[in-house]
């Protein structure tokens, strides 16, 4: 009978190192809400959900080395913050040290049927090291598929949709030593063929003009390509990645300019420091619709 109590005393215990070792570690301390865009009809809004984990597992790991974790989801609302869905998800890749995946983009088709994402995946304490990949999925959450990949220390950072939706641009980064990174500019066909590089120097994809004639390419100087034959149409000096004079080069040439405004220009909406926010241009009221959790 004695050791019966202590058989069952010890399973308890078991069960509630196991109980509290979930409880740890499977308590996020940061949900960060990202790349909020609109719908064709203006009713609901995709966004991109990050939920980071890390705790100290002193029972697999030496020293109380800190496991990490970031699960990954692309995710619908309506435009008030209400009915979320989970349209994919991911889990990184996972090694004895930490599984990690992060967002690096989220945009809708132009017939606003799909949604084209690109998400890194980082293995094991190398964060130069890394998996980029970029998707697509139905609104509805169905048909997610993989357009390209890119893995080692080649990744991917920027990718822009055509303005008739049959090509993607995107950029990719040699990261050789963490400090020089080179970069290319490539194009692949929607469904994920053809793809092939066209700018071999260092340069950045920025998007399209608006007709879909032309590819604009940054980095010491903004460049148009001509998607067909990879070749320079014109080229406009800049002083910078961003700002002003970026700013006004880009209309200048008629680009697709990156916008939240919604369908009916009522509203906009973006990624505060809090979460996601809604404005009514009108009335200039701001409304939190979701809300993440910082890191303590």
């Amino acid at each position: 009978m004695e050791q019966k109590k202590k058989d069952r005393l010890t399973l308890v215990i078991i069960g509630a190192v196991a109980v509290a070792i979930f409880y740890f570690f499977n308590k996020p301390y940061e949900i960060t809400y990202s790349y909020p865009v609109w719908s064709k009809d203006g009713k609901k809004i995709y966004f991109t959900k990050e939920v980071s984990y890390e705790k100290r597992f002193y029972l697999f790991s030496m020293f109380g080395a800190p496991i990490d974790k970031r699960d990954c989801y692309v995710m619908s609302m309506n435009a008030d913050g209400s009915w979320k869905k989970v349209l994919a998800s991911f889990k990184g890749d996972r090694d004895e040290f930490s599984y990690m995946c992060e967002f690096r983009g989220l945009k809708i088709t132009p017939d606003g049927k799909e949604l084209v994402f690109e998400v890194d995946s980082y293995g094991k304490a190398a964060y130069m090291i890394r998996k980029s990949e970029i998707y697509a999925v139905g609104v509805n959450g169905k048909n997610l598929r993989k357009a390209v990949s890119s893995e080692g220390r080649i990744g991917i950072i920027d990718f822009s949709i055509s303005p008739d939706g049959k090509k993607i641009v995107y950029t990719k980064e040699d990261n050789i030593d963490g400090v020089n990174k080179p970069r290319t500019v490539w194009l692949i066909d929607y469904d994920g063929g053809n793809d092939h590089m066209i700018c071999g120097e260092n340069s950045h994809a920025a998007g399209w003009t608006i007709d879909g004639k032309a590819i604009i390419s940054k980095f010491d100087e903004l460049s148009m390509y001509d998607p067909l034959s990879g070749n320079v149409i014109r080229e406009v000096k800049t002083y910078g990645y961003s700002g002003t004079e970026f700013d006004a080069s880009m209309k200048s040439l008629n680009a697709i300019e990156k916008t939240n405004i919604s369908p009916d220009g009522k509203k906009e909406v973006w990624e505060g420091d809090k979460g996601i926010v809604v404005k009514n241009l009108k009335t200039k009221k701001e409304r939190l619709i979701i809300k993440g959790i910082k890191r303590p």
